[in-house]
């Protein structure tokens, strides 16, 4: 479990990150409408990605920047951040691309965001304010890159509590690049991306999540298996089987769980090698 962290103005200030957040109208109910003047300041969002294996601040990265990476689960967020003058209430939105997705650590109420297959919602619990030493906010999740590859990340505000006169930093996009494994490919073993039967599951009924599994570029049958999942806080015992070339999870759902999303996990011995497979669906 990634800790969210609160970061400090100055921290981002001395990696360059220079940010604004609106202050406007309806967002000072205590203020008379013309006792306050609407203020020039603009908000700017940086996508933050480490190693998963280290529990430190994620490196900064700019917008269009790009961050070399050597595994396939890794730490991406969001950071936001506000100079003033006014004090500003803001919801962003993280997307994962094809091909990622959220590993232990996910977005989730508690720490006011929505989570999804493809991303996640966030809003800022209390407003953003400078000067009150609280001009910035962040999160951090755990992420799983099915396979190495080139990932873009994207970040967006999509509302503030008051008009933001600079929209052009409202959004930021980060590739991520991952040149490393640990589905053991470096002994000849290749997985691929778990596949849902039904793909759009509906709750209640019985979900399949199978991977391909290949050695030397040939099938190979996997051993010691184990899978299982969570809905929430309901936890679902799995299935798991495999045969040549494939590893399965046989999951049952129940009806109460419609509109929610199912998270599990797939893990094998393949060539030598211990994998782990993640995967997720909304239940319809």
């Amino acid at each position: 479990m990634y800790v969210r962290r609160r970061f400090r103005w100055t921290q981002l200030a001395a990696a360059g990150i220079v940010a604004v957040i609106v202050g406007a109208p309806g967002a000072v109910a205590t203020a008379a409408p013309a006792a306050r003047a609407l203020a020039s300041v603009s908000a700017n969002i940086t996508v933050d990605q480490e190693l998963a294996s280290r529990q430190s601040i994620p490196t900064i990265v700019p917008n269009g920047g790009t961050k070399t990476l050597s595994k396939l689960s890794f730490v991406a967020g969001a950071v936001l951040t506000s100079v003033g003058p006014d004090p500003v209430g803001v919801h962003m939105r993280f997307e994962l691309p094809p091909g990622l997705h959220w590993g232990a650590d996910a977005p989730d109420p508690s720490e006011d965001c929505t989570g999804t297959v493809t991303g996640g919602d966030c809003r800022t619990s209390a407003d953003l304010d400078p000067n009150q030493f609280k001009g910035d906010v962040g999160w951090a999740w755990n992420v799983v890159a099915d396979a190495p590859g080139s990932y873009v990340l994207k970040a967006e505000i999509l509302e503030t509590s008051t008009p933001d006169t600079d929209p052009t930093d409202n959004s930021s996009s980060v590739t991520v690049v991952i040149t490393g494994s640990s589905n053991g490919s470096a002994s000849g073993v290749a997985t691929g991306a778990v596949k849902l039967s039904p793909e759009a599951p509906r709750a209640g009924s019985v979900v399949v999540a199978r991977v391909r599994v290949t050695s030397g570029g040939s099938p190979t049958r996997p051993t010691k298996l184990a899978c299982g999942a969570r809905v929430g806080a309901v936890a679902i015992p799995g299935r798991a089987h495999a045969t040549v070339g494939t590893a399965a999870c046989v999951l049952r759902t129940q009806k109460s769980m419609s509109g929610k999303t199912l998270r599990g996990t797939l893990t094998f011995t393949a060539g030598g090698t211990r994998i782990v497979k993640h995967f997720a669906a909304k239940l319809h």
